[in-house]
């Protein structure tokens, strides 16, 4: 959610402007230090996040999101 220059959530809201023009789903995952349940349900309200992962990611979480990832690519 913290970056240089502009925040995740600006990222998000200028993605979700552009991303019609894309003419394909692009899978996002969201990945931040923050276990905020407000950045959580946040995430939640857009349609464009797939996931919120917080770090650090162990091995266990990153074979469950390329999981999900291939799930969402087959459904695309």
């Amino acid at each position: 959610i913290n970056m240089p220059i502009m925040d995740g959530w600006q990222f998000i809201d200028e993605f979700v402007k552009i991303s019609p023009r894309f003419g394909h789903k692009i899978i996002v995952y969201m990945v931040s230090s923050s276990i905020n349940d407000r950045d959580i349900q946040r995430a939640k309200q857009y349609s464009e996040i797939s996931d919120y992962v917080v770090k650090p990611i162990v091995p266990e979480k990153l074979e469950d999101l390329l999981q999900q990832y291939y799930a969402d690519l087959a459904q695309i």
